[in-house]
């Protein structure tokens, strides 16, 4: 007894005195061509969350390409947005406030005016030359895919800016006048004039063209393009930061979308009805950069300029820590109900995977473990051999990390490690959802389906209720008497493992 209270007083002691992760508010004020934005990050430095995101479509852009100036009905607009995220940065406490325009502000010739006036307000606007931007994007993508090998393109209203990166670090940089306001004027003199313009800029800049690497996408418009691919291929997942899709598809994406009905594309989740005019064009666009890059694939980023300029201001220390296990491990430690105990499941489950190497394991099982002892559900880590990248959110970014270097029979063992864990993560479709499965066929194992209800039925893509067969109880997943959290027996969940791994 004497030496399990011991034991329960160390416990306590480390749990009291251990170093928690230094966090302080700190918000981006983005001026651009379109809208001006304000986004307040909390949380670790190394990748913090969004606290507050909110915009306003100033569009101090939309005359430039005519008049060259900033009209003064947008720049009142921009000016009282700015003046109201400063209020409310106060409000919520922000540590640091950093401002930045971009090209409108750059390349108008009133642009002074807005930083005088903005000054006079007491706000400090940090004008950002082309290839600051171009910096500050190719930054942003280092943050969320550290090891992120090949070209930047960082579409705004007002620009297009382009960067090479390799090995964590920035090497060429571009920044060209084609924002999606631009575009339609260069897209009226005709078929090939967007091509020719682009291919006569490039050179004029100077840009070096490396074939065959993959295209990191960023901005607003562009991620709108990817969210409705995703629901063209019925992906089953809201999480676009990392879709994929490839180079032949820009151009089939610019023939698809200009045929599309306004009313279809407001009806994609998480699509901006700001976005949907601006398809058109910044899909045009993709189709002809890709063409003159000749890039592998398109790779989409939901990091760009604003996670850049955060992530430019950390020390070498910080920027070496994993996103992936920093986010991980914070969320474990606000939300759990136990601290270090995704360690301790870390340390439990790591015999499983002898055959997958030490580092394989250790890069892909700890993210998956830190969050174990969350309250609420989580998502959980089940792809299927042929459709790697359709796993959850934590169970995505987990396999990418890894590699893909996981083999199948751990995917399965992991996913069935987890069975406490359900969630609804298939319940933003209004249609059957196109989930992965891990083998059989359609009707004999439905409840391999992740998208479970809260009531622990297989969603409504299966078509009717599993049933609960290795046990032979005759009984749906929902009736099954033996049932456990995760919406069927032990026994099911040990048969569905051995059967698929």
């Amino acid at each position: 007894m004497n030496s399990m209270l011991s034991r329960v007083r160390a416990a306590a002691q480390t749990m009291a005195t251990s170093p928690q992760p230094a966090t302080a508010r700190t918000a981006i004020i983005d001026i651009g061509s379109n809208s001006v934005r304000l986004v307040v990050y909390d949380g670790p430095r190394r990748i913090p969350f969004i606290l507050f995101n909110e915009k306003v479509m100033a569009g101090l852009g939309d005359s430039l390409a005519r008049t060259g100036r900033i009209e003064e009905e947008p720049m009142e607009r921009g000016l009282r947005a700015i003046g109201r995220f400063a209020h409310l940065c106060q409000d919520m406490k922000v540590a640091h406030i950093r401002c930045v325009a971009t090209a409108a502000v750059r390349d108008a010739t009133n642009g002074g005016e807005f930083i005088a006036r903005a000054a006079a307000m007491g706000l400090t606007v940090e004008l950002l030359t082309g290839a600051q931007e171009a910096i500050g994007a190719a930054m942003g993508v280092l943050s969320g895919i550290p090891g992120a090998d090949g070209i930047v393109g960082d579409l705004g209203g007002g620009s297009l800016e382009l960067a090479r990166i390799r090995g964590g670090a920035v090497e060429q940089t571009i920044s060209l006048p084609l924002g999606v306001l631009r575009l339609p004027e260069i897209r009226a003199k005709g078929p090939g004039a967007l091509e020719r313009r682009v291919k006569a800029m490039m050179e004029k800049a100077g840009w070096q063209p490396e074939p065959d690497l993959p295209f990191y996408l960023v901005g607003g418009s562009w991620r709108a393009l990817a969210r409705f691919d995703m629901q063209l291929t019925n992906f089953p997942l809201p999480v676009v930061h990392q879709y994929e899709m490839t180079a032949a598809r820009a151009e089939k994406l610019t023939r698809i979308v200009s045929h599309v009905s306004r009313a279809r594309l407001k009806s994609i989740p998480a699509m901006s009805g700001s976005r949907i005019p601006t398809l058109p064009n910044a899909a045009a666009l993709l189709s002809v950069v890709v063409r003159q890059l000749r890039s592998s694939r398109l790779v989409v980023s939901a990091y760009g300029l604003r996670e850049g300029l955060l992530y430019e201001d950390l020390p070498e220390d910080i920027r070496a820590h994993d996103p992936l296990l920093v986010s991980a491990e914070a969320e474990g430690e606000a939300q759990s109900r136990f601290r270090g105990h995704g360690d301790r499941i870390e340390r439990w489950i790591a015999p499983l995977f002898p055959e997958d190497g030490p580092t394989c394991a250790a890069s892909a099982v700890p993210p998956a473990c830190l969050p174990m002892s969350v309250g609420a559900p989580i998502p959980i880590f089940a792809p299927s051999a042929g459709s790697r990248s359709r796993c959850t959110a934590i169970g995505s970014a987990s396999w990418r990390r890894s590699g893909g270097c996981w083999r199948r029979r751990s995917t399965v063992i992991l996913a069935a490690a987890c069975p406490s864990r359900p969630a609804s993560i298939n319940s933003h479709h209004r249609k059957p959802c196109a989930m992965p499965r891990f083998g059989g066929s359609r009707s004999g194992w439905r409840s391999a389906c992740r998208a479970v209800s809260k009531d622990h039925s297989p969603c409504r893509g299966w078509g009717v209720r599993a049933t609960c067969s290795p046990c032979r109880c005759k009984r749906t997943t929902r009736n099954c008497l033996a049932k456990q959290s995760s919406g069927a027996c032990g026994i099911w969940r040990r048969q569905w493992a051995s059967n698929i791994a």
